[in-house]
C-alpha cells in the first residue's frame, strides 16, 4: 500500500488519497479515505453515503463509496473509502459566486 497523502478540501473530515498494491479489480484505482470527527452522528454518515450512491447511480461524475464504517471501529473513527475522481471540491468551484452574495448573506 502507498502511504496516505493528505488532500485539501476536507472542511469537516480529514481526507487522504491512497492506492493499494495488488488490489482486487474494484479497489485497483486511486482512492480517498475520509475520516470523520469523533462523535459524528452515524445517521449523518449513512445519509451522506446514500447521497453519494444516488448521485453516482444517476450518471453524475461523483465518486462511488466502496466502504463505509459509521462508527469508530477499525480506524478508531468513522470513515468512508471512495473512488478518487479528477476534479476539485464543489465549494472551490462555487466560492467566487458565493463571495458576490456575501453582503446579502
Amino acid at each position: 500500500m502507498q502511504p496516505l497523502r493528505p488532500l485539501t478540501g476536507g472542511f469537516v473530515n480529514d481526507v487522504y488519497g491512497f492506492e493499494i498494491d495488488n488490489a482486487p479489480a474494484e479497489w485497483a484505482r486511486r482512492l480517498v479515505l475520509r475520516l470523520y470527527p469523533d462523535g459524528t452522528d452515524s445517521k449523518l454518515i449513512r445519509r451522506e453515503r446514500c447521497a453519494q450512491d444516488v448521485v453516482s447511480a444517476q450518471g453524475v461524475p461523483a465518486p462511488r463509496v466502496l466502504l463505509c464504517e459509521d462508527t469508530a471501529g477499525a480506524l478508531g473513527r468513522p470513515f468512508m473509502v471512495m473512488e478518487r475522481l479528477p476534479g476539485r471540491p464543489q465549494m472551490v468551484i462555487e466560492f467566487p459566486g458565493l463571495l458576490a452574495h456575501a453582503p446579502r448573506l
